[in-house]
């Protein structure tokens, strides 16, 4: 009894054996993965390894390497760097599940930097993870018969304005060294721009550096009350300049003058009586630095010297009751020089 069962049992396993056997076998396997691939080929492209490219792509084109080597001289670049984005979380999607992953782009050179987004379709072929290469795949907004272009301009200047946004243009001496002062500013030299060009044709801007990158520069000159300040002026037989600063702020609304207003109101000394303020208690012995080089009390031999400037401010202080700082331009574009921490006038 005991042999006979031995032998049932036996024969049932041996019956259960092939079937498990042809289950196992009926799976075929990929080596690697589509993250590999993927930054296998965003290295080689950050390096400029095409020949490297060219091998993790599923049916590359004829012309893979010299599109990449035209994009990369086109643009004259000196460097071009790729990198797979990551997501993070259990339960994140892999460039497995979703047959493609993304990447960022930063190509810098002469022109503005690029950085932009783009996708790398993956595919399984021959038991190997492939990159599905288009043009697309360089940048999202490539096609066939569309290029990426370089166009270098001349030098341009930002809008110099007024407080009330219309184009600062007088004095021209005033102008000219808001212009010296703030060059870096107002004027962008090698103006460059990377475009998507169809069909030789201009299609959008990818990328720009010039000056409608950036804000107009403003100052707090009044057009009107500076105009009417010269043309008062205009009639004095002497030399005249004239100064005005809003009392709250320290704000020049007008600088006027009628030989060189520039010159005349906020860089030249002239002798001057105090009168019933006290200069040294407005801190003016300290300079004062509106935004531009400027000039403002001293004393020599016994005698108050001061520029039209320094007497504007001393006049709204004593009508405001503190000293304000005058400033041509925004509070941001002063260096902290000259300023007595709200020195309060007094009177003799």
């Amino acid at each position: 009894m005991v042999r006979r069962m031995t032998r049932w049992r036996w024969a049932a396993a041996g019956v259960l054996v092939p079937a498990t056997a042809v289950a196992v076998l009926a799976w075929p396997r990929t080596e690697g993965s589509a993250t590999e691939t993927a930054e296998a080929y965003l290295s080689a492209w950050s390096a400029g390894d095409y020949a490297g490219m060219r091998a993790l792509v599923d049916g590359p084109p004829a012309d893979f390497e010299r599109r990449h080597r035209e994009l990369f001289d086109g643009l004259r670049l000196d460097t071009a760097a790729f990198a797979m984005h990551r997501t993070g979380g259990v339960f994140a999607a892999t460039p497995e599940d979703l047959g493609y992953a993304t990447f960022t782009a930063r190509l810098t050179g002469p022109g503005p930097d690029l950085d932009y987004e783009g996708t790398l379709n993956l595919v399984e072929r021959d038991g190997r993870w492939k990159v599905a290469w288009t043009p697309a795949t360089i940048h999202p907004d490539l096609r066939p018969g569309r290029t990426l272009v370089l166009d270098l301009g001349a030098d341009e200047d930002v809008p110099l304005l007024a407080a009330d946004g219309s184009p600062l243009a007088s004095p021209a001496d005033l102008v000219t060294a808001l212009k010296r002062r703030y060059v870096d500013l107002l004027h962008v030299p090698n103006v460059a721009k990377i475009s998507l060009y169809v069909s030789g044709r201009p299609l959008k801007t990818l990328a720009e550096r010039g000056a409608a990158t950036r804000e107009p520069f403003r100052t707090t000159l009044d057009p009107r009350l500076t105009a009417a300040a010269a043309k008062a002026l205009a009639t004095e037989r002497g030399p005249a300049a004239l100064v005005a600063v809003r009392v709250s702020t320290g704000e020049i609304l007008a600088v006027a003058g009628n030989r060189a207003p520039y010159d005349q109101a906020m860089k030249r000394l002239h002798p001057f009586a105090a009168g019933g303020i006290r200069v040294k208690s407005l801190g003016l012995d300290a300079p004062v630095n509106p935004g531009i080089p400027a000039s403002s009390a001293k004393t020599a031999a016994g005698e108050a010297r001061v520029s039209v400037l320094s007497v504007a401010g001393m006049a709204a202080a004593a009508a405001g009751g503190l000293w304000q700082p005058p400033r041509l331009v925004g509070a941001d574009h002063v260096p902290a020089v000259g300023r007595c921490g709200g020195c309060r006038t007094r009177r003799r």
